[in-house]
């Protein structure tokens, strides 16, 4: 007898826990259709509820979202009180919450970026690339680069001619300059660059994440913004006039589009854009660099090959020659 008591009461818990679950859809859906009336204006999915921008529009959507919350919040708070299904209540608040879990951060998108392309992107990389230097806003210099990557941390370019041996070795943490073939300078060198345009997925993610981290990416600071049309992650910055180091992510390609990072009073960013598909993976093949938002690079790559077979002894600086 008390065993069929108990399946009774099991029976008849799962029956309000439903009924509660199902009254809480329900009102959700009215109190938004009742939001979206009041605020027909505000309607976009694409933007973050917690991002609160300047415009008349995000303005709206903000407002409204906090209608929805607020609203919300009152109903399960009435139900808990006023019912009897107070031991209930743990359920009902869970799901009220999950229903406004959805919120990324910059350490979310990160762990994104490395479930899809760890172990997928391509190992080699070799292009040549018209270089167009300036100052002033005025082109001062142009000269071709050719330059071959082997990720992670395997990284050359020789400038000008190839058997004039001008050329820069960055190999994991420090980068050598060569001049006619001489070694002219070695020095410490965290190739940024290199890590975020391919190498970070040789890495395990936490080796990823503390890499960003010490490059100076606050991941604890997140937004979702547009870049020339496209929606981005912003991993960095609260909001888009913060000026902070930050990382802007394409958010569907999960690809990096710009990179600003500040060093005292010197703003230095870059800019990537022209990406084509190899194989799983991506690759810019054109870029711009500005220093305190001043032109002072263009770079367009030519005859870009991936995991093709690339002769790693050009990167040794100790055994120096010269690439054919």
């Amino acid at each position: 007898m008390p065993m069929v008591q108990s399946a009774i009461g099991n029976r008849e818990s799962a029956i309000i826990a439903n009924c509660c679950k199902l009254q809480i859809f329900n009102s959700l859906n009215k109190l938004t259709a009742i939001a979206d009336c009041r605020f027909p204006i505000a309607y976009t999915s694409k933007i973050s509820p917690f991002t609160i921008h300047h415009s008349p529009l995000h303005t709206f959507t903000y407002t409204k979202w906090l209608c929805r919350l607020a609203m919300s919040c009152y109903f399960v708070w009435n139900l808990i009180i006023n019912s009897t299904m107070i031991k209930f209540s743990p359920i009902v608040l869970l799901i009220v919450l999950c229903s406004f879990s959805g919120e990324k951060s910059g350490e979310d998108v990160l762990k994104d970026m490395h479930k899809r392309y760890a172990g997928k992107w391509y190992r080699s990389f070799t292009f040549n690339q018209t270089t167009e230097q300036y100052k002033n806003d005025s082109i001062i210099k142009t000269s071709t680069w050719y330059e071959a990557i082997v990720f992670p941390d395997k990284f050359r370019i020789d400038f000008g001619d190839k058997k004039d041996s001008n050329a820069v070795i960055y190999l994991k943490d420090s980068v050598y300059s060569f001049r006619k073939g001489k070694l002219m300078r070695k020095a410490f060198n965290d190739d940024d660059l290199t890590f975020l345009l391919g190498g970070m997925y040789s890495y395990s993610f936490d080796s990823v994440k503390a890499k960003i981290q010490r490059q100076g990416y606050d991941i604890n600071k997140f937004h979702e913004d547009n870049w020339k049309g496209q929606p981005v992650y912003v991993i960095g910055a609260s909001s888009a006039d913060e000026k902070t180091n930050q990382l802007w992510i394409d958010k569907e390609k999960l690809i990096v589009l710009k990179f600003i990072k500040y060093d005292g009073a010197e703003k230095e960013e870059g800019i990537f854009y022209g990406h084509q598909r190899f194989g799983n993976a991506w690759s810019e093949t054109a870029c711009d660099f500005y220093v305190n938002d001043k032109l002072i690079q263009k770079e367009k790559y030519h005859d870009c090959k991936a995991d093709v077979k690339v002769d790693e002894g050009i990167f040794d600086p100790y055994h120096f020659r010269a690439r054919e």
